[in-house]
């Protein structure tokens, strides 16, 4: 049977010197834009006013092919969206999908937003490029718009607190060999088309569709409100801050021994995931909570993180989530440098499972990544974020991610499938086996240029099996992807790289993990960074429910403006 090996190489890469923090993009209106307007703290936006010649429409990339010796010093992954604008004149409008929450004007600069924690995080606003025809390059998507000041801007951003700097580390050889893909291409029938609006997929090519499969409903909502389980706020105490970012934090609970609950099946220990009501309307981000809640709520899975129920107040949404105690994947590989063959073999595989899970459901995850990887107390996988996940039977065109691992047809804007998800298994298939992603650059713009060109560095210790999945998974062209071909994910099981792996056994949890995170006791948070307590005045539901137990009054209820926006909470 095959058992893997846990190698300890060190640290080996200076991209894993340090955490890569998720951003924050804050929308921006064209009145922001004609006045002249813009947060300090927008880095994108205050980019845009100190360097207008930064938005000509020219690529200011290298043309040349060759990586660099090592990887960048400043390893900070960013996730959002990029768009198109201007800095010396009118920006191109990018037209917003109808959304219940806000109205829908032609925005000059939207992004999407992140905010992150150790139990997921949620992100992006989708939105939609008419009449755009599918570009090729960072310059054709310029000169698509025939405009000379037209330019992909960067996204604007905002750090997320707690998130650590770039710091010094060996470096990792490389190979000097290159793996070359196909440069990515445009079916002839998708050329010059213009777009179809946001909330119609258009049809794509029977070539593209992918393993065939018996179409499915949306997930129907089958998750209930935490008063349905006879439970509320006031039956948890709180304890650490567990990550926080853009729309809040997640918090290590335990609930209240109560005689009512006798036979309650519950275990002692959650993550209490608080989203802003505030911050998820500013942001534009109501349909994909609402989106990641339904998700959640429809999967099962053994290496998927369980959502158990959900509350709201006047101030906060909250999602109270399966307590995965061995942190991110990412703190480990850090620490390790690299994998080796059988360690990334191992949570591959348990990726595999969970990718052929969603794919059959018609449901994209579209944010693979370790720092989305959590290890349970057994040593397995445990995805979480489902921000970005989405219900699509065809192609979907919401332009969202983390830069290192989109696909070339997220970049290009030519629609997008479950195609998408394998690509990204590649991406992360080669950042566990060479400790760093095979397309990186310090600004998002020239990943997506290498994405486009298709070329990366193998270091020479991946060995060539490996080598060859990886470049199969890592293909341009849809129709030779490996995962998006007639038998799907079995094309990926089937790969002599997994050759040995018993997959009814990886998927019962009988593989022994290679690594087993170490806790003293259940609700152990020695595996996640430190965060400043949480306030109880931020969580007004918890804060009434702390007063009533504790002086036997509670205090007003204030207005919820936004509740009608979140109905399944």
């Amino acid at each position: 049977m095959w058992l893997p090996v846990f190698e300890d190489r060190g640290p080996t890469s200076t991209f894993l010197a340090g955490k890569r923090a998720p951003i924050a993009g804050l929308s921006r209106t064209p009145a922001d834009d004609a006045a002249g307007h813009y947060d300090p703290h927008d880095l994108g936006a205050v980019a845009a006013h100190r360097r207008p010649a930064a938005a000509q429409c020219s690529d200011p990339f290298p043309r040349s092919s060759e990586l660099p010796e090592h990887p960048p010093g400043s390893p900070t992954r960013q996730t959002g969206y990029w768009y198109m604008g201007s800095g010396q004149s009118p920006a191109v409008p990018i037209a917003a999908p109808e959304s219940p929450c806000l109205p829908t004007p032609a925005l000059t600069a939207s992004s999407g937003s992140l905010s992150s924690s150790s139990h997921g995080t949620v992100s992006s606003m989708p939105s939609s490029f008419n009449q755009l025809s599918p570009p090729t390059s960072i310059s054709s998507l310029c000169e698509a718009y025939g405009s000379p000041t037209g330019a992909l801007l960067a996204l604007n951003v905002l750090p997320i607190s707690g998130a650590a700097g770039p710091s010094a580390m060996t470096q990792a050889p490389l190979a000097s060999a290159e793996s070359e893909i196909q440069p990515f291409t445009l079916d002839e029938d998708v050329k010059g088309k213009s777009r179809s609006p946001a909330n119609k997929e258009p049809s794509e090519p029977e070539a593209e569709r992918g393993p065939l499969r018996k179409p499915t409903s949306p997930p129907a909502d089958v998750l209930r409100r935490g008063e349905d389980l006879g439970l509320s706020l006031g039956d948890f105490d709180m304890l650490d801050t567990l990550g926080t970012g853009t729309f809040g934090r997640v918090i290590l609970v335990r609930l209240r021994v109560s005689p009512s609950r006798p036979h309650q099946p519950l275990p002692l220990y959650f993550a209490l995931k608080v989203l802003e009501k505030s911050t998820v309307v500013r942001l534009r981000q109501v349909e994909h909570v609402n989106s990641e809640r339904s998700t959640l709520a429809h999967v099962h899975h053994p290496f998927v993180v369980n959502l158990f129920c959900t509350f709201q107040d006047e101030a906060n949404l909250y999602m109270l989530l399966e307590f995965v105690q061995g942190g991110e994947l990412f703190s480990h590989l850090r620490r390790a440098g690299r994998f080796s063959a059988d360690v990334a073999r191992f949570y591959v595989a348990n990726l595999v499972l969970v990718l052929d899970h969603l794919h059959q459901q018609d449901i994209i995850y579209r944010d693979l990544k370790p720092e989305n990887l959590l290890i349970g107390a057994d040593g397995h996988i445990k995805v979480t974020d489902f921000g970005f996940a989405k219900y699509v039977q065809n192609r979907t065109f919401t332009l969202c991610g983390t830069p290192e691992y989109l696909a070339p047809e997220i970049i290009t804007a030519t629609g997008h499938g479950a195609a998408a998800d394998w690509w990204a298994l590649g991406v992360l298939l080669f950042e566990l086996l060479a400790g760093y992603p095979p397309f990186f650059a310090d600004n998002p713009l020239e990943i997506y240029e290498k994405i486009l060109r298709g070329k990366f560095a193998v270091p020479g210790h991946i060995d060539p099996v490996a080598k060859d999945l990886i470049r199969r998974l890592l293909t341009a062209d849809l129709t030779q992807r490996l995962g998006n071909l007639r038998n799907g994910a079995r094309d990926v099981m089937s790969h002599p790289w997994f050759e040995g792996v018993d997959w009814a056994a990886v998927e019962r949890k009988e593989i022994r993990a290679p690594i087993i995170p170490v806790t003293n006791m259940p609700g152990d948070t020695s595996n996640f960074e430190r965060f400043p307590a949480c306030s109880l005045e931020s969580m007004p539901g918890v804060l009434r429910a702390v007063t009533q137990r504790h002086y036997g009054y509670q205090p007003e209820r204030a207005s919820d403006p936004y509740g009608y926006l979140f109905p399944s909470f």
